[in-house]
């Protein structure tokens, strides 16, 4: 199998997955793949997944998101590549530091910070 082929045919069902552990585990690796083959992985049309379990309605999922975001962001060399991201979910990303769930807080505080170190977030950002 290709990367492709695997992608699609596993991956992007898995992340849809009925139990939450598969789910987050998904996401997970795919962002072990991101980190390991930017070149590759490191796209919207990847990055996309990431964000879009940000909105999961079980906290681990939305965690294991929000994880694989502290760990990109963390190189400055993927920051750019991240950009279109940023933008597109950085409204969630706000909204995270109201989660329901303890845990996901302090994640989400260390991801916009991040954020804010990579300039791609202000302060009136914050404060919407």
């Amino acid at each position: 199998l290709g990367v492709q082929e695997l992608f699609h045919g596993i991956f992007v069902f898995r992340y849809r997955d009925k139990a939450p552990e598969v789910r987050a585990l998904a996401i997970r690796e795919l962002g072990r793949w991101m980190a390991a083959r930017p070149a590759v992985y490191l796209h919207d049309s990847y990055l996309k997944y990431v964000g879009w379990l940000l909105y999961d309605r079980v906290a681990d999922v939305r965690l294991a998101s929000l994880e694989v975001l502290a760990h990109l962001f963390a190189d400055p060399q993927r920051h750019v590549a991240m950009r279109n991201f940023t933008d597109r979910f950085k409204r969630r990303l706000v909204t995270m530091l109201c989660d329901t769930e303890k845990a996901v807080k302090p994640v989400a505080i260390d991801v916009l910070r991040l954020c804010l170190q990579m300039d791609v977030l202000d302060e009136t950002d914050i404060h919407m």
